[in-house]
């Protein structure tokens, strides 16, 4: 601590008897070091004791074993300067610190997830908080062990607006590479997500915990919603019969109905496709036109009114029968907009994991090309998390949330209208959310041809400028994404790096002593 190159800060050291004396002299001489002797014989009782004691605006809860950077507590304080205040909850990147000093493994994080939260302690093993909001929340509960910060972030965003939970994007601590007791760590995660489930009313709970996380599960209405499904086609692949027929049998979701939408030229292939002589089938054509994606999702919407709606693409195929029942749950929750499924190739490997802005200029799919079960960077390939977009190649969505928007924009024809959509349902407080647990193929695009055909480039240009038009920054910069990651191969690092410390955070470096004051009283104590 003495390193820091912010000076207005506060240490508590929570120590037993026995080594109170040696503690005491290590911190001789700093009267911004209190030492508090302890009886807790755990690590998290004693970390306890110590955020207890604190005196400060702000606390800095740190895991014992984390440390943190010379700039960190500066570059904490900048942000709140910068925030003037409002910011009440603050995490940031790490990496790990070997024994020999060598720096190793970054993690660099999302913007606020509160989906991915539940499944990993991904904030980390250092959170800032504002000192009165944690004496709120009940303070570090020492039975969750080594998950104690996990429990108390979840605590935390109970109460705090998401508006005010601040990433910052640097690498401002590390953490020690000694060995932890994971089987422990792991109950005892699951036991504060559980207990976060209960307290919240979310109607679920963790079903098993992996070497990456967390799998949840979440409970359906006990009266299941009618599922709409809408599924555009033109017949033209060999696909499409497999698509209606692992739909209609493989589905394990009992209430559910479904509209295909094609053009009159089509009624006879239509008509004689064995998989559509079902009950809660419909076929609607219109006349011939030109393709027009956005148009025929709208005017299939339209057909129908259910509260749930499934868009799905004529070459998917199903792989597991709870695929529509994961999605609906999810989509059932509070605010939640639309979810995304996980696709893959025939090969196996993904197709989709969620999208990210900014890559290919707009938008590009996310984890494509890991093999299936990979885990993919920081386990984000086989967690439940929010997202900016998700495909509309199997988009389970809320008919509310559609109609409050609008639906597709018509004029993206065929390229970034689910993401049009996507930002759309954000910008309106909807969130959207891609689980790992809905599970299918996608041959993508063998339909309409890729965007590289001679019939789609063009028609793909202009698409990339009407969304680059509208959206402008929030298509370059991805809160789900972390700047210091590369849109060009996404999960590894960026260079020439996409974040500025010197322009975001300005008075950070290299000194802190004239920072504006975020309230009367002067800068805020960590």
């Amino acid at each position: 601590m003495s390193a820091q190159a912010f000076e207005r800060w506060q240490l508590i050291v929570a120590t037993d008897r026995a080594a109170t004396p040696r503690i005491k002299a290590l911190v001789a001489g700093d009267r911004r070091t209190s030492v508090v002797e302890v009886e807790e014989t755990t690590t998290a009782g004693a970390l306890g004791r110590a955020v207890a004691a604190g005196e400060c605006d702000y606390l800095t809860v740190l895991w014992p074993g984390a440390t943190l950077r010379p700039h960190a507590l500066a570059v904490f304080v900048a942000a709140i300067v910068r925030d003037r205040g409002s910011a009440r909850v603050l995490y940031a990147d790490e990496d790990t610190l070997s024994h020999d000093g060598t720096r190793l493994a970054p993690v660099f994080k999302p913007d606020w997830n509160r989906a991915l939260l539940l499944g990993t302690p991904y904030v980390g093993d250092v959170l800032v908080c504002e000192h009165a909001l944690v004496e709120e929340v009940g303070g570090l509960r020492p039975a969750f062990g080594r998950a104690s910060i996990w429990d108390l972030a979840l605590r935390l965003a109970e109460r705090v607006d998401p508006a005010r939970i601040r990433h910052l994007p640097y690498v401002l601590h590390h953490t020690d590479d000694v060995a932890v007791d994971r089987p422990a760590f792991a109950a005892a995660g699951r036991r504060a997500v559980d207990d976060h489930f209960r307290r919240t009313g979310l109607p679920g709970a963790v079903t098993r915990v992996t070497a990456t996380g967390n799998r949840l599960r979440f409970d359906l209405p006990e009266q299941l919603p009618r599922v709409h499904v809408v599924i555009p086609t033109g017949f033209r692949h060999e696909a499409v019969g497999r698509c209606f027929s692992s739909l209609l049998t493989r589905t394990e979701y009992a209430n559910f109905v479904v509209t295909v939408l094609t053009d009159d030229a089509n009624r006879a292939r239509a008509e004689a496709e064995p998989s559509l002589d079902d009950p809660r089938v419909r076929v609607l054509t219109y006349p011939k036109r030109r393709f027009n994606y956005a148009r025929t999702i709208n005017e299939g919407v339209a057909s129908q009114a259910t509260e749930i709606v499934c868009l799905l693409n004529d070459d998917v195929e199903i792989i597991g029968g709870g695929w529509l029942g994961a999605l609906v749950a999810r989509t059932s929750l509070p605010r939640i907009g639309a979810v995304g499924a996980m696709l893959y190739y025939p090969d196996g490997t993904v197709q989709h994991g969620g999208i990210i802005l900014g890559a290919g200029r707009v938008a590009a799919h996310y984890q494509t090309g890991l093999p299936r079960g990979d885990p993919g960077y920081c386990g984000r390939a086989a967690l439940d998390q929010e997202l900016s977009a998700v495909t509309a190649a199997c988009m389970v969505l809320r008919r509310e949330a559609f109609d409050e928007v609008g639906g597709f924009d018509e004029a993206f024809e065929v390229a970034f209208n689910d993401v049009d959509f996507c930002l759309k349902l954000r910008r309106a407080g909807w969130r959207i959310v891609w689980t790992p647990d809905a599970e299918l193929y996608h041959l993508e695009s063998v339909s309409v041809g890729g965007i590289h055909s001679p019939q789609r480039r063009e028609q793909f240009l202009d698409e990339i400028a009407r969304m680059e038009d509208r959206w402008g920054r929030a298509v370059r910069e991805d809160p789900f994404y972390n700047p210091n990651l590369s849109l060009g191969r996404l999960n590894t690092l960026a260079f020439p790096p996409r974040v500025d410390v010197l322009a975001e955070l300005p008075g950070a470096f290299p000194r802190t002593r004239g920072a504006r004051r975020a309230r009367p009283g002067g800068r805020p104590r960590a």
